[in-house]
């Protein structure tokens, strides 16, 4: 910013060293008008239309930048908004995977204390006597011949 002052105190000097110094009256001729004046002011005068000339004719560019920046923005900010409710998801998807995972090595370890608990029954019914087999104290059923028939 002081910069920017510096250098437009400087401009200003020159300018005003420049206008002392051509003060000389000059005939101007414009299509249809003549005038005499200063040559510092007719070439500061000129400077300035040129600069108003170029500040009309660059505004269109500089109107439809700004116009593409703000679109830019506002599309920027759908963008960040866009990635904070992924991230939102992201975490809530991570944290309901972190939850099965829970699960998953709970069901584990109920699996491992039940497979043990098998093995444990499966040791004592290997280690027991088996019972003695008892004969049937019934005879085995009599069938009827093929050719009675049946009530």
């Amino acid at each position: 910013m002081q910069i920017r002052l510096v250098v437009a105190l400087v401009i200003a000097l020159l300018a005003v060293v420049f206008a002392l110094l051509n003060a000389t009256p000059v005939p101007v001729n414009l299509l249809f008008a003549q005038f005499t004046g200063s040559l510092a002011l007719i070439l500061l005068g000129a400077v300035f239309v040129g600069a108003l000339l170029s500040l009309l004719l660059s505004a269109p560019a500089t109107v439809r930048r700004r116009r593409m920046q703000t679109e830019e923005q506002k599309r920027i900010q759908e963008l960040d908004k866009g990635a904070a409710e992924r991230g939102a998801k992201i975490q809530e998807m991570e944290q309901g995977i972190a939850e099965r995972d829970a699960k998953i090595q709970e069901l584990e370890k109920g699996i491992t204390e039940r497979e043990t608990k098998i093995r444990e029954l499966e040791a004592r019914a290997a280690a027991r006597p088996s019972p003695p087999q008892a004969e049937s104290a019934w005879p085995e059923r009599i069938k009827p011949p093929s050719d009675v028939p049946s009530p």
